[in-house]
């Protein structure tokens, strides 16, 4: 862009800064793509808005992006003062809690989420001639998305004669997966104005040691004339114990002060103002790490941690998780002491651990659940084919949860079109089922409380673990009642809507309805979710004994806020969603499957009676409890074991035939078992089934036939007796008798092709002796020593001393002596 008068002098800053101005003075007109890499302390926040606002015509705007609404507010006001305006002419700043406009407003300061409002109320962004995207390196899927669509924007709706301009602005140089999509100049200029020293205090954790560990550090700092201390912490309960340990250890001789997104903005702004006489201590979350600059700040000291949202896939929902901060971001914390003076950085942590955490943040697209950003892109219109940027795989588990949600909700036609209800929770720049809640319910002003305090992050800062005692307090708060007010008026109505407790269950399950659970009966305090999951609330809840749950809020699987609902009001609400099922268990105790007809929710059984099962609904249960404990035992004539290792057996010395092992046989159960299983619910009922019939069917006619042929299934003794053989034995094939029945005997029996026939001689208690593959050996040999201990233990018995000239026989007792 060209114009006729030479460009304004502009204020030096005396920030580093500075320094790029000349470069981008011959590029700010003309190069649709910058990246602007500014260490932290650069200035870049606040200096490069103001002096491109000096350069551009009136009737061109410029879009600021801050992926928080503490740093937007703060440096749209540090703006703001720098022109000497009160915020609103020039500077405007929106917010989802705050707007601060007029028609003079030339430099819009917004958050990621207002942006992408702007962009899908007006893709082609009129009037706006810059967006200029700030900390970009966090990679929120609010920023990414705002990326993307800006590209969009430039490449689609505008022309070369009203050109939009995108800046990325970071303290690191973009990623290697961002760098080959946004291919841009990179100017880069050192940050912080001040050397800062790093020293490790290894040995802090994220539990009872942190407030020890933060206090020494704290001490430390002041014993070293330091001032002005701002330690990082990974959430609000962090900063709590913090905050106690600090004022029982100083008292009135330290100032301390938490500072946190969802703070009254009268705490946040007390917290970064100047500090007084006393020395100052200010526990932040990872809001104080960006854009925003606490004024005298001359240590740090860093817990190294943060809580990062990741998404559950067997919940289906995002649960914060506390995780170590990568290496950029423990950067970005330590560049907060070198702002005004040389500072100090104080790390919970050793250097080795710094050498393993990760360089850069993980893009929040990639962890997080997808309901939100794809309802963005359908909103977009490319939900089926979304920007390369994005990296998003439809194939991927939690893609397609999310558009099944959206689908749900009513929100998307299955195939990713934009519905209208689906406008309408766009438009509401809240999470799709707060969105959903607020648009559906029979209850909208109740609704509208429930989303602006439920969409607050980490709003629940309370004890009380009832949902309607929450609110109560929550209603209070500026920022809460800020944003009902809003969510009322987007619905058409003027003032502050009214929500009655009695609403307030209904309302919920309209966002959450997998989160009604049932409590279960005979253990206390669990519950069971409409999805499957099991919840638990704690002993000493107000809510204990409640039979059903709406639950707001959880940990893990802990409930942490919830409202009571009676069972007449479930069954009115879900009327339609009520299904009657036929359930058939197996109960081990009594060894027999069981039929209950259910009254059902999803997987909660609101009522159940006996009921008698088909053969089509016992034995698929039967054959699986079955397939658990092995059907051998129930085999009580043994005959299809006995064809099966005589079968396997014949296999392994070469006979062609086809016998399936075990676990083809586990496999296979129901198709040759079930059909002679008519009637049957018990397993004692198998043991009277035919299973010589069984078998042959089994392993067919032929086969069985092959079988006897080819493998004799017992032994004649020498007593005359039939005995089985044990094809299935470790060693080989078995035969067990008594030694007396081997009696007359003196040579080794032999199964075909001269295999010997193994022998286990039993004592008269039917115990081993000896087992051999030579009997003949035996008598001659081993025969005596085992002779004298059984002549010992069994005297009434004759046991003689050449037993293969003896007469076999069946009793124990000594032969008769034949009458003369």
């Amino acid at each position: 862009m060209k114009t006729d008068t030479p460009p304004p002098e502009s204020r030096a800053s005396g920030l580093p800064i500075d320094g790029l101005l000349p470069e981008l003075e011959t590029l700010y007109a003309r190069a649709p793509r910058l990246i602007i890499s500014a260490e932290p302390g650069a200035g870049k926040s606040t200096v490069l808005p103001l002096w491109l606002l000096e350069r551009l015509p009136q009737a061109q705007r410029i879009v600021l992006v801050q992926p928080r609404r503490l740093a937007a507010s703060a440096v749209a006001r540090f703006m703001a003062g720098r022109l000497g305006e009160a915020l609103g002419r020039q500077v405007a700043l929106h917010t989802r809690t705050e707007t601060r406009s007029s028609p003079q407003s030339r430099l819009s300061v917004v958050t990621s989420g207002v942006f992408l409002r702007m962009l899908q109320a007006d893709p082609g962004l009129t009037g706006i001639s810059h967006v200029l995207l700030d900390e970009f390196h966090e990679r929120s899927w609010q920023q990414d998305l705002g990326l993307a669509f800006a590209l969009d924007s430039q490449a689609a709706y505008r022309d070369p004669v009203t050109p939009l301009h995108v800046w990325l602005m970071s303290a690191t140089p973009p990623t290697a997966d961002l760098a080959g999509v946004f291919a841009a100049p990179v100017l880069h200029t050192a940050g912080r104005c001040y050397p800062v020293a790093i020293d490790y205090s290894p040995g802090a954790g994220a539990g009872a040691g942190l407030p020890e560990a933060v206090e020494a550090a704290v001490r430390r700092a002041l014993a070293a004339g330091n001032r002005h201390v701002l330690v990082f912490l990974p959430g609000w309960a962090e900063i709590r114990a913090c905050e106690r340990r600090l004022d029982g250890g100083f008292g009135d001789q330290l100032e301390v002060l938490p500072l946190h997104g969802q703070l009254p903005d009268a705490a946040q702004r007390e917290a970064l103002a100047p500090a007084g006489a006393r020395p100052r201590v200010v526990l932040a979350t990872n809001v104080a790490q960006t854009s925003i600059t606490i004024d005298g700040v001359d240590t740090v000291i860093d817990s190294g941690l943060a809580r990062f949202a990741r998404f559950d896939p067997g919940s289906g929902r995002d649960q914060l998780r506390l995780m170590p901060i990568s290496r950029a971001s423990a950067e970005q914390r330590a560049g907060r002491a070198g702002r005004t003076r040389p500072g100090l950085c104080i790390r919970l942590w050793d250097q080795e651990q710094q050498r393993r955490r990760p360089a850069h943040d993980e893009p929040e697209l990639r962890q997080v659940d997808l309901a939100a950003p794809l309802l963005e892109l359908a909103g977009w219109g490319a939900l089926a084919s979304p920007p390369a940027l994005l990296e998003l795989d439809p194939a991927q588990g939690r893609h397609q949860q999310a558009v099944e949600l959206l689908v749900k909700l009513g929100a998307v036609r299955p195939g990713g079109a934009l519905l209208p209800l689906g406008e309408r929770m766009l438009a509401l720049g809240l999470a799709p089922r707060l969105a959903a809640m607020v648009l559906q319910g029979a209850a909208p002003g109740t609704a509208c409380w429930l989303a602006a305090a439920l969409g607050e992050t980490g709003a629940r800062k309370s004890t009380s673990a009832v949902l309607g005692d929450w609110l109560l307090e929550q209603q209070d708060r500026p920022q809460v009642r800020r944003q009902a007010r809003q969510l009322w008026s987007r619905l058409g109505h003027a003032g502050t809507p009214a929500w009655v407790r009695g609403e307030l269950a209904a309302s919920l399950l309209l966002a959450y309805p997998e989160r009604l659970a049932h409590r279960r009966a005979g253990q206390p305090g669990s519950y069971l979710s409409r999805s499957g999951e099991v919840y638990v609330l704690a002993s000493h809840s107000p809510l204990s004994g409640s039979e059903w749950l709406a639950v707001a809020e959880l940990q893990g699987q802990r409930i942490l806020l919830a409202e009571a609902l009676d069972a007449r009001e479930v069954e009115q609400r879900f009327e339609a969603a009520l299904s009657e099922r036929v359930n058939a268990r197996f109960d081990p105790a009594v060894g027999a499957v069981l039929g209950r007809r259910q009254l059902c929710l999803d997987s909660i059984v609101l009522r159940e009676q006996s009921v008698a099962l088909s053969d089509q609904q016992a034995l698929p249960v039967l054959m699986a409890a079955l397939r658990e404990r092995g059907w051998q035992d129930l085999d009580a004539t043994g005959v299809v074991s006995d064809l099966l290792s005589r079968g396997r057996w014949a296999q392994a010395q070469g006979a062609a035939l086809d016998i399936p092992d075990d676990q083809a046989l586990a496999g296979t159960l129901e198709a040759w078992l079930s059909p002679f299983c008519a009637g049957c619910r018990r397993l004692d009922d198998l043991k009277r089934l035919d299973w010589r019939a069984i078998g042959q069917a089994l392993l067919s006619w032929d086969t069985v036939r092959k079988i006897d042929a080819l493998v004799p299934s017992h032994w004649r003794l020498p007593s005359g007796r039939q005995q089985r053989i044990d094809y299935g034995h470790p060693g080989g094939p078995l035969v067990e008798a008594r030694v007396a029945e081997w009696f007359g005997l003196d040579e080794q029996p032999r199964l075909a092709g001269g295999v010997p026939l193994r022998i286990a001689l039993l004592n008269p208690a039917g115990r081993p002796v000896q087992i051999t593959a030579d009997l003949p050996g035996f008598w001659r040999g081993a025969w005596q020593d085992v002779r004298k201990e059984l002549r010992g233990r069994y005297p009434r018995h004759d046991w003689p001393e050449q037993p293969w000239l003896a007469a076999a026989r069946m009793g124990t007792g000594r032969p008769k002596r034949p009458r003369h």
